[in-house]
């Protein structure tokens, strides 16, 4: 598995992409926002909790090689395990599978500001 981990400023924008792609599906989460629009402002209340953070967007995208396959229960049960072990386990999160490309692929979009800590730093140490 191959994973690819960035920080960015927008949420909206980030949402617009991993929703709208080709054969997108959104396969996980803990929000109850239905498109980007709701979801980018779901983020921003957290972003409110510490609004200092100038990178609060976390994606990062989950690959497996060529013919490779997993059901959604396993992707779910992957991006879960995940997040838990980037101590993300208190943060906002969706998860869009997509399938426009030959390897099996997710992405996480998460808010970096955990909701009962603000910045998760040490997640943020992992991505330098």
């Amino acid at each position: 598995m191959i994973a690819k981990q960035r920080k960015g400023r927008g949420f909206r924008g980030l949402l617009e992409y991993v929703e709208n792609k080709e054969e997108a599906e959104r396969i996980g989460g803990n929000m109850s926002g239905q498109n980007p629009r709701e979801l980018a402002a779901e983020f921003k209340f957290s972003w409110q909790l510490n609004p200092n953070v100038e990178r609060a967007v976390y994606h990062v995208s989950l690959s497996l090689a060529p013919g490779e396959y997993l059901s959604d229960e396993q992707w779910n049960e992957i991006s879960d395990r995940y997040l838990r072990e980037m101590n993300f386990h208190n943060n906002q999160y969706v998860v869009y599978r997509h399938g426009d490309k030959e390897n099996d692929h997710i992405h996480i979009v998460a808010s970096r500001i955990s909701l009962d800590e603000g910045v998760d730093e040490q997640s943020y140490r992992k991505l330098r």
